[in-house]
């Protein structure tokens, strides 16, 4: 059993108890357990010295980490604003690709529109150049049977030419000389 006694009692007790010496094995028996106390005493301060580097160095260690954290977290700040900023142009960007797509894709309508007229005036053409071939094979037929006609009718006119001198020869000599 362990009692906190001041030093000015325990003094006081010491010296009255050394005048008598009835009280020598107390003394000897209060000398013992006052060091015993003191033992203890010495170890809890010890304890305690240790509690309070280990409480200083787990202060630092948490201080330290603090600091990491803080910096980590300034990291993590800027890695967002960056982030931040890089979706902002990436939406930009986006916005101005559909934009352009958009115009794109106008273009591209009237681009189908002008295809479709190009379409149809092709048609058109196609459908006159085929009037046209047709009307060319009628004229080259009728050419044709012109040519025949007027081969035709050259010999006619040959053979008419050629009757027309057989007479006059004819009538030549039926004629008088004078």
């Amino acid at each position: 059993m362990t009692t906190s006694i001041s030093q000015e009692g325990i003094r006081k007790l010491a010296s009255e108890l050394s005048q008598s010496s009835e009280y020598i094995p107390q003394i000897t028996e209060l000398r013992e357990e006052l060091k015993l106390q003191l033992c203890n005493l010495k170890n809890q301060i010890k304890q305690l010295e240790l509690k309070k580097q280990n409480s200083r160095l787990n202060n630092e260690h948490l201080h330290q980490q603090s600091h990491v954290l803080k910096q980590k977290a300034i990291c993590l700040r800027n890695d967002t604003w960056s982030v931040e900023n890089k979706v902002k142009t990436l939406f930009r960007e986006l916005e101005e690709v559909t934009s352009a797509l958009d115009r794109r894709g106008t273009e591209v309508e009237h681009l189908k529109l002008e295809v479709k007229h190009e379409h149809e005036a092709c048609q058109a053409i196609e459908e006159l150049k085929a009037k046209i071939t047709k009307e060319l094979a009628n004229m080259k037929k009728d050419r044709d049977m012109y040519k025949k006609k007027a081969r035709s009718d050259a010999r006619r006119v040959t053979q008419i030419q050629n009757r027309i001198e057989n007479i006059k020869a004819a009538n030549a000599h039926l004629e008088p000389s004078g």
